[in-house]
């Protein structure tokens, strides 16, 4: 089930928030047991078959939860052994294939691996199961009742593309509820839900035949077409994801839970390590605090250059998260090697002013875009090639890019490109829903405009959704 269908708009949304805040009243346990099983028809709505491995994975991860205390010799081991199992789960879902693929490369070999069903958002729900288990082994998480925990993993605002969410965040909002609904947290999901549907459904498809374009024809791209390409999939995706992001953070609190924050104006950002204090921020927050931090400290005390070595090796994990390609291990590679540049500039003292700095960044992060969007290395060479090293200045492509002159598309070009300089993010005008009645009629009007979109035509489902 996808955020922007009628069916979660009309008919599941309203009635889980409807059902949660009648039976909040009669019990918490009652209430939870809701949550969980509106999570699980959410989650199974497309993939039936993912329901099962999801549900193990909450079973397997709470067994050994209970087995995790610091004060205990064999907490270690047990940590161990969860994230093996964790990992070994990744691999055989997300990677078993590419593995093969590679290794048949390698070594001539004809191995070959069996096509599995790719549970949706399992990179997500075990990353948030491996905080927890480190949480637990370091004495931070209390432990949990199987009901909480499995609430924790299953709720469906975030389980199938993030915000990557700790316990902490969530649970001890659920344990101080009282009431289901309240009339300002209310006002202020709906405003960042409609604001996210819009993003989704409106400026994100605005963007999105540049990008589809531009890497259908990467040959017959020259310089324009090619930085077009670019811009078009770093904002299609922005507008697609910071939009999923917005809509899962307003469901949230719609049940009076706030998640946190995933991006802050990353466009604005006039240095690669700002970038990622801005974009995809729950990633940045995990990768920090569970991988370079543990990396950081093995040996002998921390020094510059073995941080350095930590950022590559953590941002090439990071790349390989997303996916099993050798592009996505080539995007993490490229990030890393710019966040360890920008810190040794920082370490020198460096200064650059703002407007190359911007410049920099965003022609830096743009290179990065395509190496994530492009299927396999050569296309990501052939598309950065005609950026950089350009054989002409356009070309059919970019006549092609250009050829669809609706007004409607065009003007959301336009609103989206001036959205990156608008001095407010989604959740500042989501706080002030309720104090400002005269947003009402603008919510309207996008909600309107959304559901003729929605209708006219379909709309691809949410791009992290297959990571």
């Amino acid at each position: 089930m996808l955020f922007h269908s009628f069916e979660f708009i009309l008919a599941f949304l309203p009635v889980v928030v409807v059902g949660y805040a009648i039976l909040v009243h009669l019990s918490a346990t009652t209430a939870k047991l809701w949550l969980i099983l509106a999570s699980f028809v959410f989650y199974g709505w497309a993939e039936p078959l993912a329901v099962p491995i999801l549900a193990g994975s909450i079973v397997i991860n709470f067994v050994i939860s209970l087995r995790l205390d610091p004060d205990k010799e064999a907490s270690g081991k047990w940590l161990y052994f969860a994230l093996f199992v964790n990992i070994l789960a990744l691999g055989i879902f997300k990677y078993s294939k590419f593995a093969a693929s590679n290794f048949n490369t390698l070594f001539g070999a004809r191995l070959n691996a069996p096509s599995l069903l790719l549970p949706l958002g399992i990179s997500f729900f075990t990353v948030q199961q491996i905080m927890f288990l480190v949480d637990r082994h370091q004495g931070i998480a209390p432990r949990q009742k199987l009901l909480d925990y499995t609430l924790f993993v299953s709720w469906f605002p975030y389980i199938v593309a993030g915000p990557i969410t700790r316990w902490k965040d969530v649970l001890p909002q659920f344990q101080d509820q009282k009431l289901a609904v309240e009339h300002d947290t209310l006002a202020r999901g709906v405003t960042l839900f409609i604001l996210g549907l819009s993003k989704k459904v409106i400026l994100s498809s605005a963007f999105a035949p540049w990008a589809d374009t531009g890497f259908a024809h990467p040959a017959q791209l020259g310089f324009a077409g090619s930085w077009l390409t670019a811009i078009g999939y770093a904002l299609q995706l922005y507008f697609d994801f910071s939009g999923y992001t917005d809509m899962a953070r307003g469901a949230g609190l719609m049940f009076k839970v706030s998640l946190p924050e995933n991006f802050n104006d990353p466009f604005r950002s006039r240095s690669i390590i700002e970038y990622w204090q801005r974009w995809h921020i729950s990633l940045t927050n995990f990768i920090t605090n569970y991988i370079y931090t543990p990396i950081l400290r093995t040996g002998r005390r921390p020094t510059f250059q073995k941080a350095m070595v930590a950022t590559m090796v953590t941002m090439v994990i990071a790349g390989a998260w997303h996916g099993a390609s050798w592009c996505y291990v080539l995007f993490g590679a490229w990030h890393g090697l710019g966040l360890v540049i920008n810190h040794i500039w920082r370490k020198y003292k460096r200064r650059m002013p703002g407007i190359l700095a911007w410049g920099t960044t965003a022609a830096f992060v743009l290179v990065g875009f395509v190496l994530f969007r492009a299927s396999t290395p050569a296309e990501a060479w052939t598309v950065l090639h005609s950026m950089f090293l350009p054989a002409h200045f356009g070309g059919s492509t970019l006549r092609e890019m250009l050829a669809d002159h609706q007004p409607t598309r065009s003007l959301s070009i336009v609103a989206g490109i001036g959205l990156l300089f608008y001095p407010r993010t989604s959740s500042k005008v989501a706080s002030q829903a309720k104090l400002r009645p005269s947003l009402a009629f603008a919510l309207a009007v996008c909600v309107f405009v959304c559901f003729v979109v929605m209708n006219s035509k379909p709309t691809p489902g949410f791009i992290y959704r297959q990571f």
